[in-house]
């Protein structure tokens, strides 16, 4: 079951398998979609492990006297566990918003991403990147924004998604 999101271009109603709007012609390809949770899994537990392993196996190893092969499988452990922790937190969603006045929208949509910690990086007619500063948190991950005729794809981490929805 495929579903519908909205034209880039026209605001039309196109479904996800579509490659053309048939309202106005419109390439639907490269219209951000979340990132899978295997991804977010695997660079925090590959990454974190990494960190872990060297840090913790050098000063267990250096103040315990603890063998290196040991502590090398903390570290993984902890990076699989972390991993998982942090896809939980971290998982990508999308958020369709109606929207009725597009100026107001982007002002009230604007206005919550910077209180969230967010900064516009980017942005043309219909499409916006935000990006998050400190405040957002050391691993929050970018927003976007595809504006329609009548409605919005607000795509990005599910933690920020659910305060931007009560914010707009």
């Amino acid at each position: 079951m495929s579903t519908s999101k909205a034209c880039a271009r026209c605001g039309g109603r196109v479904e996800e398998t579509d490659k053309f709007c048939f309202g106005c012609g419109a390439k639907i390809e490269g219209q951000v979609q979340p990132e899978g949770r295997l991804r977010t899994f695997l660079l925090f537990s590959v990454v974190s492990g990494i960190l872990f392993a060297v840090l913790y196996g050098t000063a267990m190893h250096a103040v315990n006297g603890m063998p290196l092969s040991g502590a090398v499988a903390s570290g993984i452990l902890f990076g699989l566990l972390f991993g998982g922790a942090m896809t939980w937190v971290m998982k990508t969603e999308t958020y369709r918003a109606p929207v009725t006045d597009r100026q107001d929208f982007l002002y009230r949509t604007n206005t919550m991403l910077a209180k969230l910690g967010y900064v516009q990086e980017s942005g043309s007619d219909a499409f916006f990147t935000y990006k998050p500063t400190f405040r957002a948190g050391l691993l929050a991950g970018k927003i976007t924004i595809t504006l329609g005729r009548d409605e919005a794809a607000i795509v990005g981490p599910a933690m920020h998604l659910k305060r931007l929805k009560w914010g707009i």
